[in-house]
């Protein structure tokens, strides 16, 4: 009789194992969200919710009903969930927290380097940049915890002061994240190299937002525009920068001295040849100031008051 009974235990158990196997349900594992703040996941990654349906969330470290073990984000989850309100996540430290947790979930992370979840990445920075602005700032080390899961190779990091300049290059899409110094990730910088069309895409955007300021006489963005251009075209190899010259003729991305206004002024590389056929283009002799190295170039204007003498340096070339 007790072996009877054995054998309908062990078989009831086999059915009930059965029937939890035939049933059972899809699972992806979230980090734990702050105490008492059970809906932070929801509020944090919006997307969540179009997952509700089809999935159960769980988190890895606390006892659940299931017989598999607890799988990894697949490329098409994780596509759904970082479609992701940027102001959200850069309005609120505990969100950009959260985010931080899940993004280094072991569940999560290995999958990040698909270019298609770096394109996400990149378009959450961009996109808290251009509608938040200078309040980025008040989040730093956030957000330099999330830009570093921007591979290295994928970020263009700028040095000049003139953050404001900055933040208007994140208007177009592109492989590469552009970032000021202080928000890169300080273990593990950036590395991007600048291909001649990346090139030209943010020198165009730079040409327009100088001759904006230029038009409403704001001297100091129009000259932080010049430094950020002389910084990009700096980072370039010899052979892109020459390409650049010769594909962006019409951008005003040449600093010259103009002896006429006596100030730096910017020049397109057609007008530069325009003065060199006039014969009044000329390079800055050596001097150890300003004064040495204009040289004679004042008094050469002042004979031909009617046409600009414009003086260049190699570097900028």
């Amino acid at each position: 009789m007790t072996l009877k009974i054995i054998f309908i235990l062990i078989f009831s158990l086999i059915f009930i194992f059965q029937g939890l196997a035939q049933h059972d349900p899809k699972i992806l594992p979230l980090p734990a969200p702050p105490q008492k703040k059970s809906n932070h996941p929801w509020e944090t990654l919006h997307n969540l919710a179009e997952l509700d349906k089809e999935y159960v969330f769980v988190q890895k470290e606390k006892p659940h009903l299931t017989l598999r073990p607890v799988p990894q984000w697949s490329e098409s989850t994780l596509q759904t969930v970082l479609d992701i309100d940027a102001v959200n996540i850069f309005s609120s430290q505990s969100h950009l927290n959260y985010l931080r947790l899940f993004l280094q979930d072991d569940a999560v992370a290995p999958f990040l380097k698909v270019s298609s979840h770096q394109r996400q990445l990149k378009e959450i920075l961009r996109n808290g940049f251009l509608q938040l602005g200078e309040r980025m700032s008040q989040v730093t080390s956030g957000v330099r915890d999330i830009v570093s899961f921007v591979l290295p190779d994928g970020r263009f990091i700028l040095k000049s002061n003139a953050h404001s300049i900055i933040r208007k290059l994140q208007d177009k899409e592109s492989d590469i994240l552009i970032l000021h110094k202080d928000f890169d990730h300080q273990e593990c910088p950036g590395t991007a190299k600048l291909s001649v069309n990346e090139a030209l895409q943010i020198l165009n955007n730079l040409d327009q937002q100088l001759r904006n300021y230029e038009n409403e006489r704001n001297n100091t963005r129009t000259e932080k525009c010049r430094e950020v251009i002389f910084e990009i075209l700096r980072s370039l190899t010899r052979d892109t920068r020459h390409e650049i010259l010769k594909r962006g003729r019409t951008l005003k991305i040449i600093t010259g001295y103009d002896c006429q206004l006596q100030r730096d002024s910017s020049f397109t590389i057609e007008e530069l040849e325009n003065y060199h056929r006039r014969a009044s283009l000329f390079l800055y002799t050596q001097g150890v100031n300003l004064t040495e190295r204009l040289g004679l170039s004042h008094k050469l204007q002042a004979v031909f008051p009617e046409d600009k003498v414009i003086l260049l340096s190699l570097i900028h070339i």
